[in-house]
């Protein structure tokens, strides 16, 4: 696991996890990363092969994979929803092998 995936050289996997601050929220993050889900799947980014939500609660986990030559965006640079968060997502960083 890393911080980062600069020195990947295969597949990158990114999980991150984050929990809504409130209650309310849940729906309206649950709402948004559909969204996010809906343009990463699509011709958009050609490079993301995978990208999975879930939800225990309120606590959330978003898996990605990406092949190697596709730039790779944290989820917060796509849903700009951190006023929701209870705090801004942990990202790991994985190499496929």
């Amino acid at each position: 696991m890393s911080n980062s995936h600069e020195h990947f050289t295969g597949k990158i996997i990114v999980n991150a996890s984050f929990a809504a601050a409130k209650e309310e929220n849940v729906d309206i993050l649950m709402k948004g990363l559909k969204e996010i889900q809906k343009h990463a799947l699509s011709d958009k980014e050609p490079g993301c092969l995978t990208y999975r939500t879930c939800r225990s609660g309120n606590n959330f986990l978003v898996f990605e994979e990406h092949r190697k030559t596709a730039p790779v965006h944290a989820l917060m640079e796509r849903n700009k929803s951190e006023q929701l968060m209870e705090k801004a997502p942990s990202l790991l960083y994985f190499e496929e092998f």
